[in-house]
């Protein structure tokens, strides 16, 4: 696995359908889809990022299934749960292939719609980010950012 693949796979995944700024959905009765229960917060910024920093450790050559961007959560979670080396990662910080793959995709769903409320960018129209989750991500941009690059 290269470096930075995982991270491609889980952003591209998030950015299926574009639109435009103006056509996002921002509706905190009802957030994304699989995150329901999620609300983002530093405490859970900083311990993705070290599982993040964790699995940049790994060897470059892990052998992980094909992944497209088109992959569910359950697809990617699995080929996560199938790698005894990333799975030794996720349980060390005692979280499960879906909640990471999940948590990952909410701060990135977070940070795209913070981006596009302040300029005219593409989002996907089918991602529904809680007005909680939308603040987060504003204020802790540059953040996210950084958790999201390769």
């Amino acid at each position: 696995m290269k470096r930075g693949f995982l991270t491609a796979v889980l952003l591209s995944s998030i950015m299926s359908a574009p639109v435009y700024a103006q056509d996002f959905t921002i509706n905190p009765a009802v957030p994304l889809a699989g995150s329901a229960n999620i609300t983002l917060n530093v405490g859970l910024l900083d311990t993705i990022t070290a599982i993040k920093q964790q699995l940049g450790t790994l060897p470059e050559d892990l052998d992980l299934p094909e992944i497209s961007p088109d992959s569910s959560i359950e697809t990617i979670s699995q080929a996560l749960a199938d790698n005894p080396q990333i799975m030794a990662v996720l349980q060390k910080n005692a979280i499960s292939p879906h909640d990471y793959v999940t948590v990952y995709m909410t701060f990135a769903d977070a940070f795209v719609a913070a981006e596009a409320a302040e300029e005219d960018q593409i989002f996907d129209e089918t991602r529904i980010v809680s007005q909680e989750n939308l603040e987060f991500g504003k204020k802790y941009a540059e953040r996210i950012r950084k958790l999201l690059e390769d």
